[in-house]
């Protein structure tokens, strides 16, 4: 079995790390989890364009550029085009997105995320979302 590679972006380490072990506790040694803190846009661009990642979770509040810090409503707006840049250069790559705010949603998706989650994540609600990324990747890679 082809195991799956996934990055975490968020400011908080602990918080990325808590998704990671969510997910090798629900879907053990199927995921290559790459436990990247990740948090500057263009680094989340290049990875998509590389790729070597199938899952992407973004925290929207937390996706910044490395040039310069910006405040809570820029990095939202930010966040929305480089979701948008990072399925432009690999659109098969599946994108979750969350943050605390839910009117964020709509934007979210409209950039191109895949899927959206309040925070916090409910643990069931959040397994949900893998298996259907697992499913979709699985039906991109069989299709071809």
């Amino acid at each position: 079995m082809v195991k799956q590679k996934i990055v975490v972006a968020d400011y908080e380490q602990m918080a990325a790390d808590n998704y990671i072990d969510l997910i090798k506790f629900r879907f053990p040694d199927k995921y290559d989890i790459e436990s990247n803190w990740v948090y500057h846009g263009d680094r989340l661009v290049d990875l998509a364009k590389s790729g070597t990642v199938d899952i992407f979770i973004l925290n929207l509040n937390c996706i910044t550029n490395s040039a310069e810090n910006l405040n809570l409503n820029q990095r939202l707006e930010y966040s929305q085009g480089i979701i948008s840049q990072m399925k432009k250069e690999n659109p098969t790559s599946q994108i979750i997105a969350h943050s605390s705010w839910g009117k964020q949603a709509e934007a979210a998706i409209k950039s191109g995320a895949d899927f959206y989650f309040v925070d916090p994540a409910k643990v069931e609600g959040f397994n949900e979302l893998i298996k259907k990324c697992l499913y979709r990747l699985h039906k991109v890679k069989n299709s071809g």
